[in-house]
């Protein structure tokens, strides 16, 4: 496994190049492969499905086979040149690079998951209270009807009033 903590060149992709949106979403796979499989691996977590994350894989391996010519891109190039698309751990996830990107992604990932929690919890407690007022005002209403009825079963047979 490569440690070191290269430079990324991003400049390397020129955009009057003619191949500038292929090297473009090579770039961006090769990137989100790296820091997602930094997540997984060395943060034991994940933040996309499996699915999502072999979607990439199989996307950035077909478009690296049919564009050789767009593999010098200044993004982990030495990395990439044997990916197949089966795993991620045996790219540079230590790099400073995919550390950084992964903490931050687990971090925003991981408000979002708590904001949802609370609104939910929120949500829940919310529901609960409507339930039981509901129940609540279907018991008095309940009561209330069988007391009037009561009421009027005795009127009619002259026992009160």
């Amino acid at each position: 496994m490569i440690t070191t903590n290269k430079k990324l060149n991003f400049s390397a992709i020129k955009n009057d190049d003619l191949f500038y949106d292929i090297k473009c979403k090579i770039r961006r796979l090769r990137l989100n492969i790296l820091v997602h499989s930094s997540i997984y691996y060395e943060f034991c977590t994940s933040v996309i499905s499996d699915d999502k994350w072999q979607e990439w894989a199989n996307e950035l391996v077909v478009l690296q086979r049919d564009n050789p010519s767009c593999l010098d891109i200044g993004i982990y190039d030495e990395d990439f040149k044997v990916f197949d698309g089966s795993t991620g751990y045996y790219l540079d996830i230590k790099s400073d690079y995919a550390k950084q990107k992964a903490m931050r992604l687990i971090n925003e990932n991981s408000y979002i998951k708590n904001k949802i929690i609370s609104n939910l919890e929120l949500k829940k407690d919310e529901l609960i209270n409507k339930y039981i007022d509901n129940l609540s005002d279907n018991v008095f209403n309940k009561k209330l009807i069988n007391i009037t009825s009561v009421i009027t079963n005795l009127k009619q047979r002259n026992k009160i009033f």
